[in-house]
């Protein structure tokens, strides 16, 4: 049985069950950062669009207001 164990443990093929489970842990925190960046790149966006909307309407309204003085 020590044998057998050692034979596929050496071979090319062998991948341990560690470095599996390693490699899942690594893809499950990758995708939840992409997650969190892309709801905090959202919002983020959402919030200069709003600064940039105001924005526009104050120069609006001040040209307006000086065009009718």
């Amino acid at each position: 049985m020590k044998k057998t164990l050692e034979k596929i443990k050496d071979s090319k093929g062998f991948v341990s069950l560690e470095v599996i489970a390693i490699a899942v842990i690594i893809i499950a925190l990758a995708a939840f950062v992409m997650f969190k960046f892309r709801t905090t790149a959202e919002s983020s966006t959402d919030s200069v669009d709003q600064q940039i909307s105001g924005t526009m309407e104050s120069i609006t309204s001040d040209a307006e207001d000086t065009a009718n003085n």
